[in-house]
Formats: C-alpha cells, structure tokens, sequence
C-alpha cells in the first residue's frame, strides 16, 4: 500500500523484484540506477547475505507526472531468491504496490521459477495481499543462452494472468528498462483509482487546511497584540511604605479596547536626594 509523505508532498509507492536466485534482480536494478539522472534518484543501498545481496533505492520519475496533485516516488527492491531466506522476501513483500518476477530461461531453470512464484504468492498471502490484485508483469531473463526456453513455454508455466512480459538480457540492459516502464505505468494507473489512496490525500488536505486557519488565527492575534499600545492616563500620588520603598500608582489605557486599568509600581529606595543635590 502506497504511502503518503505529508512533508514532500509525495507518494511513495514500493516496486520488489521477485525471482529464483541469479536470475538478474541484482543486475536489472543496478542498470536501473546507473541510468537515473543524479538529481532524481537516492542512494542505492545494500543488505549482503552469504550468496546474494538484497538491493534498494528510490527514484522520483517526473515524466509520469501526479497522483491527486501529489509527486510519485517509487521504491525498488530485490528480493534474495534461496530458499532458506523466505523470511526475508516475505518482509521486503510488505505494503508492495508492484511486482516484476525475474524469471531465468535456462530450460534446467524451470522449476526453479515455478517454485519461487509459488513462494511469491505465500508470501503475498501472509499480507493478505493477492497477485491477481497487484500490478505485477513478467521478465524473461538471460535470452542469450544457448539453453534458453520459448517464450511461449514460460509463459504457459508462469504467466497465468497473461500479464504484460519481456524478453531480457539485464546483463546489456536489454528489456531492463521496458520492463520499469511497463510496471510503473501499471502502479500509477492503480494507484489514480485507489479509494483508500484518495480518502488519505482527502484527509491529509483536511489536516492541512485546519493547520492553516489555526496559523492564521495566531498570526492575526499576533499581529493584533503588536499593535496594542499601553497609554498612560495618570499618575496617583506617592507613598512610602513602612519598609522605606516607594509606591507609585500609575493609570494607563489599552489602545484597541480603551479600557483603564492601574499599575502598583514599588521601588526601593536606596537614597533620596533632592534637588540642591545634598543628601537626605
């Protein structure tokens, strides 16, 4: 589920790369990051395992415009593909908007892809999350080997959904970016007709509009208070209270209200002098 970024007016959207171990989810995010410009993309960040990293950045695509006025940034992952870390994919898998299965086409390969889309939809079902309800498509991967099987034959084992696929070879960037294109293009369209993601943004601009009338309303009386001035009226006479101090009452008026009130000023005197300047 895409999330909302109140401060950057932003929604992040999660992309995971699915797949049997090296079958190019590394490879395909790599390419991915050496061709984003600087500026629209963060760091690329690395978890190591024993045989295979898991990989992540983000990345903000201008060119696919807003959502409900809001910037898209999306967040690609890999996910490790042996099966002893199935703990691993199951968390990366969470709040998923999109899912790109990286698929090896070494025909000694097959059942390996068959295996690790299965494991795609147990982990999918931990978080009550379904692939028939989750933009995903299909990458052939590694089409340069001598072993390599007919599309027609993966497509028949994998793509039961009859998705959008490619064809790849991630190691030359061919197919790499086609394949982005195509699952970004699906995330957007889903995420432009989510309810839940439009009731949020709803909320969120709610929120936003109560934070402005209680700016405004501090500011006003901010400004109301700077331009209060105290006017003096009178003075009462002076006293000197039993402790040697001076008391001297003082009347003044509020300029915006023109009520009076009066001010009880003590001081302590340490000498009087008078005005021949002698000492008392």
């Amino acid at each position: 589920m895409a999330l909302i970024n109140e401060k950057a007016k932003e929604v992040n959207a999660k992309i995971v790369y699915y797949g049997p171990a090296l079958s190019g989810k590394t490879t395909n995010i790599q390419f991915i990051y050496r061709k984003l410009k600087p500026e629209h993309k963060g760091k690329l960040m690395t978890l190591s395992t024993q045989t295979e990293r898991t990989l992540f950045f983000d990345f903000l695509p201008i060119e696919l415009g807003e959502i409900k006025g809001l910037r898209i940034r999306f967040q690609l992952y890999t996910v490790p593909g042996q099966i002893f870390y199935s703990a691993t994919r199951r968390l990366v898998l969470k709040n998923v908007d999109g899912v790109v299965f990286v698929a090896d086409s070494a025909e000694d390969k097959l059942q390996e892809n068959i295996d690790s889309l299965k494991d795609l939809h147990k982990n999918l079902g931990f978080h009550k999350l379904s692939l028939d309800k989750i933009p995903h498509v299909f990458q052939y991967n590694k089409r340069d080997l001598d072993n390599a099987l007919p599309v027609d034959v993966l497509n028949n084992h994998l793509n039961q959904n009859r998705v959008p696929y490619f064809e790849a070879i991630a190691t030359k960037g061919v197919g790499v970016l086609e394949t982005l294109t195509s699952i970004t293009k699906l995330v957007v369209q889903k995420l432009r007709t989510a309810k839940d993601l439009e009731e949020r943004v709803r909320q969120m601009r709610r929120e936003e509009a109560a934070a402005q009338r209680n700016n405004t309303t501090s500011a006003a009386k901010a400004q109301a208070s700077s331009n209060t001035r105290a006017v003096i009226e009178d003075t009462g006479p002076p006293s000197i209270l039993p402790d040697g101090s001076l008391s001297l009452p003082i009347i003044f008026s509020l300029s915006d209200t023109g009520k009076k009130y009066q001010l009880e000023i003590t001081l302590n005197i340490k000498e009087l002098v008078d005005i021949s300047g002698k000492a008392e």
